[in-house]
């Protein structure tokens, strides 16, 4: 990632004594993107300030640096990349939808982008392309451009915009593009799951819902991660194999490119890949914060929703897995060990790091016939965390071991029984919240 100035703006383009720079946000990935993305920033202020992202890195820079706001976005991606570039550019608009106020896709001639629910997305073909002035002009003045909503911050983006580019009106569009939510105010597509005590049941609430929510919706695709590098057992519950090219993948992940990340995913369901724990022991220090951003970053490219199955342990790069999250799903038992566990936790963590309405405590193992006792110290539990208790999950009982045991899915184990039937109707709710897919259409894609 670079911050530089941009060249030499052109003669349309005036500050008109602004003090304010134009803030632009700009996403490359290839030599021919990088020769379109040239072409469109030949046009800005000299002034402007920039920040340069690789397509792979931008998500989880964007994710980390959540303060950060731009006044344009503009994204030049790989016409070459058909299966990647979709889930990616998916990802970074939508997540950028809230913070730019202008964002811009560069396609080669030819090409062709479909984003239905993303109407304030430009999209232009080239070199050449037409100067941002042009997309800022009046409808009299350009009917043939749609008008771009403007933020209703009179101090920020929107009085910038009208600065930078003479003639565009500076009230608010009326409405805004809903987007579904998660508890974190945004678009859900990644899930971590933690145990806060040994045997909780955090890696069978972990696969339960993801194989859950791959049968609720064969159109939604998703892809949980065993994040345990020493003793992580997703897979053998699940009666796969540990892949070992997840270890190289572990032992050098900045040489994994996309097509090599898909090919360490197990397919357990046509839509439901599974990227299990390495065959080998590793360190838990045997990745960085950086090195799993960039494995995340892959990983949402190969789904619409990301499961992450989390150790108990907090390592070096348990931050970058809560900072990617959308919700935290911490498992507990009904003891005081989750409610100890939970608030060491909080105070280990930052709460920029950790925000309430990110985590989601499950109480796992509740009776078939609670105790008359049972709302009180689910009170007590919810006092001790200091966080109202988000999910209570049935006592699935001994069928859920045996079924581990077995290497079956409880849904064809034991598919009537009521800790199924909850993850079902939990899995039903986390679906109606996972974006809709906008997919790429044309040449290259």
């Amino acid at each position: 990632m670079n911050r530089m100035t941009s060249p030499p703006r052109d003669t349309l383009l005036t500050s008109q004594g602004s003090s304010l720079p134009l803030r632009v946000c700009t996403i490359c990935d290839g030599v021919d993107a990088v020769i379109r993305l040239a072409s469109w920033l030949s046009h800005l202020p000299a002034n402007a300030e920039r920040v340069d992202l690789e397509l792979t890195d931008a998500v989880s820079w964007l994710t980390t640096q959540s303060a950060e706001t731009f006044d344009m976005l503009v994204i030049a991606p790989n016409a070459a990349r058909s299966e990647a570039t979709p889930r990616i550019l998916r990802a970074v608009l939508s997540e950028m939808g809230r913070r730019a106020g202008m964002q811009v896709v560069l396609l080669p001639a030819g090409a062709r982008l479909s984003l239905p629910d993303l109407p304030a997305v430009h999209v232009l073909n080239g070199p050449p392309f037409p100067p941002p002035s042009t997309l800022f002009r009046r409808p009299e003045a350009a009917e043939q451009l749609p008008e771009m909503p403007v933020p209703s911050n009179p101090r920020g983006v929107a009085r910038r915009f009208a600065r930078w580019f003479p003639g565009r009106g500076t009230q608010p569009a009326p409405g805004g593009r809903q987007t579904s939510a998660g508890p974190s105010g945004g678009p859900l597509r990644v899930i971590a799951v933690q145990s806060l005590c040994g045997g909780a049941g955090g890696t069978t609430f972990a696969s339960g819902l993801a194989l859950e929510l791959a049968e609720a919706d064969p159109q939604l695709s998703v892809c949980v991660m065993d994040l345990d590098l020493q003793f992580g057992s997703l897979a053998a519950g699940l009666a796969l194999p540990h892949e070992t090219r997840v270890l190289e993948t572990y032992r050098n992940p900045r040489a994994v490119d996309g097509d090599m990340f898909r090919q360490s995913l197990q397919h357990l369901r046509p839509n439901l890949t599974v990227f299990s724990a390495p065959p080998e022991i590793l360190p838990l220090d045997a990745v960085s914060g950086a090195d799993l951003q960039y494995l995340l970053g892959l990983a949402r490219d190969s789904a619409d929703l990301l499961i992450l199955d989390l150790p108990g342990s907090v390592t070096d790069w348990t931050e970058a897995a809560y900072l990617a999250a959308d919700r935290i799903c911490l498992i507990a038992r009904l003891d005081v060990r989750s409610a100890g566990n939970l608030k060491r936790l909080r105070s280990l963590v930052s709460a920029q790091v950790l925000p309430p309405e990110k985590i989601c405590p499950v109480v796992n193992f509740r009776p078939q016939r609670p105790p008359r006792e049972w709302a009180a110290r689910i009170h007590s539990l919810e006092t001790g965390m200091g966080l109202p208790v988000h999910l209570q999950l049935p006592d699935g009982g001994q069928a859920v071991g045996e079924a581990a045991d077995s290497g079956i899915a409880l849904i064809q184990a034991e598919p009537a029984s009521a800790l199924r039937l909850a993850l079902q109707a939990y899995a039903g709710e986390i679906a109606a919240l996972v974006p809709k897919q906008q997919r790429l259409q044309g040449s290259g894609f």
